[in-house]
């Protein structure tokens, strides 16, 4: 049997020198293999969209009815159809908005009417989607999903409360009684405590816009220019 005369060179160096060079070309190996999957957009786009499903637990939403009223359950990620009469007053639904050409989350008035069109920044418990899951199915999920909050819902009796973000789902907040809107229609804010609505307030009055991923005064960051001015 004959060897190739650079395997005959590498077996006469030293044990140490051998090994040295065995890692360093593993080493090359794994970054080369690195470079390429990087330089493939393919493995690209499947690690990232892979990486925003697990951050977003949420599932695309359904094809759904624009002249339909919907119920969405945020533990179990689900929408349900719901007659108009079933509306249940304080309660969150889904819901078209011909005003704002897409689909809104609303509140419903003592008169069962759907009003506000919610945006980023609204926080409201989950006990007020209308559940139509059981308490143990809810006590279940909120424990796979959020198990600090759901140690404070068993300890304190505190509620669930559930965030809009900008994209338009739900994110677990935390644990609030508080509901709290943002309306995007007219810029206003509202909380309510029990029965009570109340305007959230700033210097200006009660206008809000979102800004930088939080709620600010509809004046903030704005340069307002005066004919006295020069």
């Amino acid at each position: 049997m004959t060897f190739p005369a650079n395997a005959i060179v590498f077996m006469r160096l030293q044990p140490m020198v051998r090994w040295s060079i065995l890692l360093l070309s593993l080493a090359t190996m794994t970054t080369l293999a690195a470079l390429a999957a990087a330089a493939d957009p393919t493995t690209a786009e499947r690690s990232e969209k892979t990486d925003s499903r697990d951050t977003a637990k949420q599932p695309e939403k359904p094809r759904l009815d624009p002249a339909k009223i919907y119920r969405f359950d945020p533990l179990l990620d689900r929408y349900d159809p719901l007659d108009a009469k079933a509306i249940k007053p304080d309660h969150v639904y889904y819901r078209y908005s011909p005003a704002q050409s897409r689909w809104v989350w609303s509140k419903a008035t003592a008169d069962k009417k759907l009003a506000y069109a919610m945006g980023p920044g609204s926080v409201q418990p989950t006990f007020l989607f209308d559940l139509t899951a059981t308490a143990e199915e809810r006590a279940r999920m909120l424990e796979a999903r959020a198990p600090n909050i759901a140690r404070l819902f068993i300890v304190q009796g505190a509620r669930a409360a559930v965030r809009l973000t900008p994209d338009g789902t739900w994110t677990l907040q935390g644990v609030s009684e508080v509901a709290q809107v943002y309306d995007l229609e007219t810029g206003q804010r509202w909380e309510w405590h029990g029965d009570r609505r109340v305007p959230v307030m700033n210097l200006g009055g009660n206008r809000w816009r979102w800004h930088d991923d939080r709620l600010v005064p509809a004046g903030y960051g704005q340069v307002h220019a005066f004919d006295w001015c020069e």
